[in-house]
């Protein structure tokens, strides 16, 4: 498998609210009062109290930037149309069985994932894929500095 270059910010975490603002280009400031307006953003917080967010809150303000200053949502209409997305892809809770609901186990192969459970496991496995990837690249550069050419064949061809 040939070995694909990947940036260092393509394994991050979790971003600074000032990379946030950054790519999103507006003032940090924005990003906290839209905090305030939304509740589905959730950023962490670290001991110091900074905001720490999440790909995933990145994309979620990535879409409120595209209602609000693109297609010129009012906030609470903008709110609105998130409401209405996430209960649109929501499951309804009759058709789940009382086994289903209760401890952590997956749905049976028979069954789907809801869409949002399957972006989150879709994210963990390309996140999981790119350390895959980041160990072979320091195990590769680890054994090109060995004096003795075969082991690199046995772990790599």
């Amino acid at each position: 498998m040939p070995l694909k270059e990947i940036r260092d910010e393509d394994l991050k975490i979790f971003f600074s609210i000032s990379e946030v603002a950054r790519h999103l280009n507006v003032n940090p400031s924005l990003i906290r009062f839209w905090e305030k307006e939304f509740p589905q953003i959730k950023p962490r917080k670290n001991t110091r109290g900074e905001r720490l967010y999440t790909k995933k809150d990145i994309q979620l303000l990535e879409e409120i930037y595209r209602l609000v200053k693109v297609e010129g949502f009012t906030l609470e209409g903008a709110r609105r149309h998130l409401n209405h997305r996430r209960t649109a892809h929501a499951p309804a809770k009759d058709t789940l069985k009382p086994e289903e609901s209760s401890g952590p186990l997956a749905p049976a192969a028979s069954e789907s994932f809801p869409p949002l459970e399957m972006e989150g496991l879709r994210e963990r496995l390309l996140d999981a894929y790119r350390g895959i990837l980041k160990i072979q690249n320091c195990l590769q550069d680890a054994l090109g500095k060995l004096p003795d050419k075969t082991a690199k064949k046995t772990l790599f061809d």
